[in-house]
């Protein structure tokens, strides 16, 4: 199948998902909106499992949240704090990125695996815990856990960003996000900053 075929059978499988569930998806309906036969879906995708992996799968690859942000003690804090936020920021703002989260939620129980996957697959507490640590040992931020700093940070970005749209629809706007993130950003500095 080629590259061309490949997407639009995906793109028709997250409408279909997206707006029937997984119990009422129909794979003659995926087939009709990519404009393929439904042979043609049967013969790369064995079911609607197999299927509805196949979208997730693909979709996580599609966001790829930037690089590895590495403390850089010749920056600025609050510009490399404003950066490392937006990382995070972008899926927010992106109807793509929610629109999956929702979807894998709501088949959560039917598909537990999946669900703790994607959840590995974009959890970024590692790489804020590691920049934190950083930051913290260079002098740049006064904090005994790092940990604890980078949770309070991802917890600021996500209370107005993410919870609430997760579980209402839509995402957040662009204005709204950065909003967020220099609110996160000053409230970080002032707890943390160093003497």
């Amino acid at each position: 199948m080629t590259n061309t075929k490949n997407e639009q059978i995906l793109a028709a499988s997250i409408d279909e998902f997206t707006e029937a569930g997984f119990e009422d998806a129909r794979m003659d309906s995926v087939a009709a909106r990519a404009k393929v036969s439904k042979r043609t879906v049967y013969k790369y995708f064995e079911g609607k499992e197999a299927l509805f992996r196949a979208i997730v799968d693909q979709r996580v690859s599609n966001f790829h949240t930037g690089p590895d942000i590495r403390f850089d003690a010749a920056r600025p804090i609050r510009q490399q704090l404003w950066t490392l936020a937006a990382t995070e920021g972008k899926l927010f703002v992106s109807s793509d990125f929610m629109n999956l989260l929702r979807l894998v939620a709501r088949e959560a129980d039917r598909f537990p695996g999946l669900a703790a996957d994607l959840s590995a697959r974009i959890d970024k507490r590692a790489a804020f815990r590691r920049f934190f640590a950083e930051a913290i040992d260079a002098g740049a931020l006064k904090a005994r856990d790092p940990a604890l700093v980078a949770d309070q940070f991802l917890g600021l970005l996500k209370a107005d960003a993410f919870w609430p749209k997760l579980h209402t629809g839509g995402e957040i706007d662009e204005a709204s996000m950065r909003a967020i993130i220099t609110g996160a950003v000053d409230l970080i500095i002032t707890g943390y900053k160093a003497d």
